[in-house]
């Protein structure tokens, strides 16, 4: 079982899709979020998910593709949880 607390942590989304990973951590105390997505069909809907619940000061996009070697490079945070929910048809994770 999980048993990682949520609040006063720094969050890392990969694949945050429509972010309701992170979102629920921040629902939960989180400080901070980073949300990665480069899916340009969610992409409007994560960010009005954030606006919606007024957290743009605890939010940070990164639209790139997580796989091209700068976009982890830009990442100068550290994070106490990373959570990675790639799409089930992704076989570069394997």
């Amino acid at each position: 079982m999980f048993r990682k607390k949520i609040d006063n942590t720094n969050i890392l989304d990969l694949f945050a899709g429509v972010g309701s990973f992170g979102l629920e951590c921040l629902s939960r105390g989180s400080d901070m979020v980073t949300f990665i997505e480069n899916y340009t069909a969610v992409l409007p809907i994560l960010k009005k998910n954030i606006k919606n619940i007024d957290l743009q000061n605890k939010c940070k996009i990164i639209e790139k593709n997580i796989f091209l070697e700068n976009t982890i490079s830009e990442i100068n945070d550290r994070f106490d949880i990373i959570f990675i929910d790639p799409p089930y048809k992704e076989n570069r994770l394997m």
